[in-house]
């Protein structure tokens, strides 16, 4: 889908500087996230968990906690999908 959002850019360049500026920075937030999560699921409970749902499913919070950070990530979900998926068919009308 990179080709739907950098086809204004004005030129190659300007396509390369804007993801040079956005890309790194939240590609290793999103990396830092992860490991940071994944390391304390060793500390925890003992075993690396890189599944959200596997955790959630280890986790003893009672049904409110649970169905919220479920609601949490089915709103995460869709809501990336919904964004990377409507612009596509936007540009084609």
């Amino acid at each position: 889908n990179i080709s739907d959002f950098t086809r204004y850019a004005k030129s190659q360049r300007a396509q390369v500087l804007g993801q040079l500026i956005g890309l790194p920075f939240f590609m290793a937030a999103f990396c830092f996230a992860s490991i940071a999560v994944t390391s304390c699921t060793i500390v925890i409970f003992g075993a690396a968990i890189n599944d959200p749902i596997a955790l959630m499913s280890r986790m003893q919070n009672g049904p409110v906690a649970t169905t919220l950070a479920m609601i949490g990530l089915i709103l995460a979900t869709m809501s990336t999908n919904i964004a990377a998926n409507v612009v596509p068919p936007a540009n084609a009308l």
